[in-house]
């Protein structure tokens, strides 16, 4: 796996990184409808304080790769609030921009969001979901310790066609 140089730097998304959250979100939901239960049409409608709401919200945690200074990839970590099931959280919105896949990326913001998970003390287990056609992420999220517990089919319809998703856990 090539790997990205000093250039590179991840971190948590901040108030002015609102912009190019939502600039990256729509380019993830044009290349990749299929990976997110949202969707352009509707996200496009949405004004920069949607995002700037998400990265302020308290059991949201949103992370990027910057390179050169450009957002080149994003993952969200949602923690549960409520009592029951607030020792839960769940992985998101992970996207890496198509000229910077395949060089560790990724796995990057993953361990990043991980991390994050076990510093809030309270996080036991993370969940994610993944479409089943979509190896590389499928492949990336085995390889960092998440198991299959279950299968959702027809997860998702766009147009006529469905798509079945993965669900996967990692205990902490």
């Amino acid at each position: 796996v090539k790997r990205v140089g000093e250039m590179l730097e991840i971190k948590e998304l901040q108030i002015e990184d609102a912009k190019e959250l939502q600039k990256i979100r729509l380019q993830a939901l044009i290349k990749y409808p299929y990976a997110f239960g949202a969707s352009y049409e509707e996200e496009s409608k949405w004004d920069v304080s949607v995002y700037e709401d998400r990265i302020r919200s308290k059991g949201m945690f949103y992370f990027g790769a910057f390179f050169d200074g450009m957002l080149v990839g994003m993952i969200a970590l949602v923690v549960n609030v409520r009592p029951k099931i607030r020792h839960r959280a769940m992985v998101q919105a992970v996207y890496v921009d198509e000229m910077f896949q395949s060089r560790g990326i990724g796995g990057m913001l993953l361990v990043k969001a991980i991390e994050k998970a076990c510093e809030l003390k309270t996080i036991e287990q993370v969940e994610l979901s993944v479409v089943t056609e979509q190896s590389a992420a499928f492949a990336l999220y085995q390889k960092n310790g998440f198991e299959i517990y279950g299968k959702e089919y027809h997860a998702m319809k766009i147009g006529s066609r469905y798509y079945d998703e993965y669900l996967m856990v990692k205990l902490l």
